[in-house]
């Protein structure tokens, strides 16, 4: 499911799926080859970050801390 969020040149998609995390990095990499940054905090990040890069990694995403 996703959720269009209307704001003219600004709008974007929310997608909402059970294992979605898991799957971020190919989905990402099949919007962009571009280089990107993952803003969080450090609550958000000790609950998904593991996961979301380790999906990141697998589509080839390389990680600068």
């Amino acid at each position: 499911k996703h959720i269009h969020v209307e704001l003219g040149k600004d709008s974007y998609d929310i997608h909402i799926e059970n294992g979605l995390l898991d799957r971020a990095g190919d989905y990402i990499r099949s919007l962009t080859n571009a280089d990107l940054a993952v803003i969080t905090d450090s609550h958000v990040d000790a609950l998904y970050g593991p996961r979301l890069e380790d999906s990141l990694k697998s589509a080839g995403f390389r990680f600068i801390d």
